[in-house]
């Protein structure tokens, strides 16, 4: 059921997080109304993150500009890095130096979100910890996916159940008005032979 997916959620962003000797780490799924990233697993942030970072808008941070480019991004070192200096004063208020931001795909290629993990010290990435990552997100994928076809046939079978709902509500209503026309039907044959 849902509980059991959302654990084993958890324990693949806890393997990212121990693979990649990372401190934190989060999963975000993409949102499509509001064109956001919303944070649906953390691990190692405080509450405030998770509030102040519930929704993240496509195209920022790093795991905006993972999902937007349909590749990992990485930060070594956020203070030199060229492309996300800006982000500094985040990264280090929630005591964060390096990040890594891997974008998660549906088998159509489309991305639908994001596993990133995120260092207090500079990071320096290896291509074997990358090799391994992509089997986590390959499995955090088939759970989100698995996820989201639950919540799907829960929406269709509740739907089913109103609409069935609806029709035997119709049916009964169509019941009395006939047994009503066949009541003032016989009254009327009675009338007649009297």
């Amino acid at each position: 059921g849902e509980s059991t997916l959302d654990a084993m959620l958890e324990e693949v962003l806890k393997a990212s997080i121990e693979l990649l000797g990372a401190d934190k780490g989060v999963v975000q799924l993409y949102e499509r109304r509001e064109h956001v990233l919303r944070l649906i697993k953390q691990i190692g942030f405080k509450e405030e993150f998770s509030i102040r970072f519930d929704r993240v808008p496509v195209g920022t941070f790093t795991c905006g500009t993972a999902f937007e480019r349909k590749q990992r991004v990485i930060i070594e070192n956020v203070t030199d890095d060229r492309e996300f200096a800006s982000l500094a004063p985040q990264f280090h208020e929630f005591g964060v130096l390096g990040a890594q931001s891997t974008p998660l795909f549906r088998p159509n290629g489309s991305v639908f979100g994001v596993l990133s993990t995120y260092w207090s010290r500079p990071y320096v990435p290896s291509a074997n910890d990358f090799q391994l990552l992509d089997l986590y997100a390959h499995q955090a994928e088939r759970i989100l996916l698995s996820k989201r076809n639950e919540e799907r046939l829960l929406e269709v079978a509740e739907t089913l159940g109103r609409r069935v709902t609806r029709k035997q509500v119709l049916l009964m209503e169509r019941d009395a008005r006939l047994e009503k026309l066949m009541s003032e039907l016989l009254l009327t044959e009675e009338r007649e032979r009297k």
